[in-house]
């Protein structure tokens, strides 16, 4: 009989180190960060230098709040990792009722550096005919490419009637695609999708 309890001591104090490795695991497991949370703090820590009332924290009034949803993977290889943030804010803290924008930020990192960096807030370029101030939403279809929903300010080829300086007329989807042997963006579809016409 002792030899059974023995050997059901023995078995249980396995079962208890299992399950104590398993616990410990799972816990630093949960610990390590993911690499979009460190782009996440990464910019929102950048948005609070350069900003205020920007999309990350509870002082923003425009109700969108940047989430990692708004974190975009547009490069990983063996020699850098590369993501696109969209978010809004303040940038220099003007305070004025047109001084609100929103923003698509590159931050990069090479392969032998454990740090992103900060590259651009207009991640796309400027030879792609977007208003970055007006961007409503981003949808990643690849890598490569991307749809953008943005208003834009009245003009001879589309029409419309703004409502000032911060109420443009038209209202477009665009759809952005880059070249797989080169960085550059191009818009390869502009479509209008909403209009005002009167004030």
């Amino acid at each position: 009989m002792s030899g059974i309890l023995a050997i059901q001591k023995h078995k249980m104090k396995k079962l208890i180190l299992f399950l104590l490795i398993g616990a410990l695991s799972a816990t630093a497991h949960a610990d390590k960060k993911s690499e979009k949370q460190i782009v996440y703090e990464r910019v929102k820590n950048y948005a609070d230098l350069v900003s205020c009332y920007h999309s990350f924290g509870d002082d923003n009034d425009a109700g969108q709040k940047t989430t990692l949803s708004d974190i975009f993977l547009t490069e990983k290889d063996k020699y850098s990792t590369s993501y696109y943030v969209f978010w809004g804010g303040d940038m220099g803290c003007f305070g004025g009722s047109g001084s609100v924008s929103t923003y698509i930020t590159k931050i990069y990192k090479q392969s032998h550096h454990d740090k992103f960096y900060i590259i651009d807030d207009f991640a796309f370029g400027d030879d792609v005919d977007i208003n970055y101030r007006f961007i409503e939403s981003i949808k990643q279809i690849s890598q490569n490419k991307f749809v953008i929903v943005s208003w834009d300010f009245a003009d001879e080829k589309f029409g419309g009637v703004d409502g000032g300086s911060n109420f443009p007329a038209n209202k477009f989807e665009y759809t952005i695609e880059r070249a797989s042997s080169s960085h550059s963006w191009e818009l390869k579809n502009k479509k209008l999708i909403e209009q005002h016409t009167s004030r």
